[in-house]
This record gives C-alpha cells, sequence and structure tokens, in this order.
C-alpha cells in the first residue's frame, strides 16, 4: 500500500482501522495547554479524524490528523497532525502500529 487512503480503504474505511501513535501528555497551565520535548512518549490508540477540510481530508492527500479513541485518554493527550507521506513512512518503519478492529455482523 503506497498511501494512507490505500490502507484505510483497504480495511474498510476509518470505523475499521486504529493506530498506536506515540504521544506525548497535555500540560495545563491555567487555560493554557502544551506538550513538553522532555516528557517520553507513551502509544496511545488513536483513530485519523477524518473531515471534510480539504486541508486534513483523506482524499486531499496533504495532512490527517490522528485523536484518542478512549475519552479518559482525550483528557490527557491531543490529536496530532501529520503530513499524510510522514504518517505512512512511521509506518513502515514501525514507529507507528497499525490495529485493525474487527466487526461484528
Amino acid at each position: 500500500m503506497n498511501t494512507i487512503q490505500e490502507l484505510v480503504e483497504g480495511h474498510g474505511g476509518t470505523s475499521n482501522i486504529s493506530f498506536i501513535v506515540p504521544m506525548r501528555p497535555i500540560r495545563a497551565v491555567g487555560p493554557i495547554s502544551f506538550t513538553c520535548s522532555s516528557d517520553g512518549y507513551t502509544p496511545v490508540e488513536c483513530h485519523i479524524v477524518d473531515t471534510e477540510d480539504d486541508f486534513y481530508s483523506l482524499k486531499g492527500t496533504y495532512k490527517l490528523s490522528v485523536e484518542p479513541i478512549d475519552p479518559v485518554m482525550k483528557d490527557l493527550f491531543s490529536y496530532e497532525a501529520f503530513y499524510q507521506s510522514d504518517f505512512m513512512g512511521l509506518i513502515r518503519e514501525g514507529t507507528i502500529k497499525i490495529k485493525i478492529l474487527e466487526t461484528i455482523a
């Protein structure tokens, strides 16, 4: 598979595939949230947020964003944005892992 679109469509769409993405936790100081480069990475199960915005759409072939699936993890980790080609490179090198979700018929 050459593109993230082919990978996702090959598994039936964004609802059937998730990714284990290394993420840094969010730190909050008052109304400001940020991540710190000195914090280690934590593997977090995420899904692709496919929007109508061509800039972040899978069909747009430019960027994509992922966010944690677990609502509790959404409070601890923010979304991450990637260039689609970089995301595929991270999958190929094993930094991001693919998880195929079981569908119940």
